[in-house]
């Protein structure tokens, strides 16, 4: 089951790569990373743009809010379920979208 994880960043650079990190040790690999950025002037962008190994892509441009943004990560995503990461936020444990993956599918 392909998950999309939207982020979405404003002025994110502080704790943004404690959240990428998280993403970057799930054990469950068919995923995307949709990053909607709101015009950030700090490092947010550079660290995005910076090599990984995540399937990362990179929507940038004003928006009108949070929820403006996550729409645009919406409209953006493929998976066949949606999973919102706040910049400032990580996942707890390596297993955590592959335990929501079997949850959903089992549902």
């Amino acid at each position: 089951m392909k998950l999309s994880v939207i982020m979405v960043t404003l002025n994110a650079a502080k704790h943004l790569q404690r959240a990428l990190d998280s993403l970057a040790l799930q054990t469950h690999r068919e995923l995307e990373v949709i990053v909607v950025d709101g015009g950030s002037t700090d490092d947010t962008l550079a660290m995005v743009q910076a090599p990984t190994r995540l399937p990362l892509r990179l929507l940038t441009g004003p928006d009108e809010g949070i929820f403006d943004a996550m729409n645009k990560g919406l409209a953006a995503a493929s998976g066949q379920a949606v999973y919102f990461l706040n910049a400032d936020d990580a996942l707890a444990q390596p297993g955590s979208l592959a335990a929501l993956a079997q949850s959903m599918r089992r549902s």
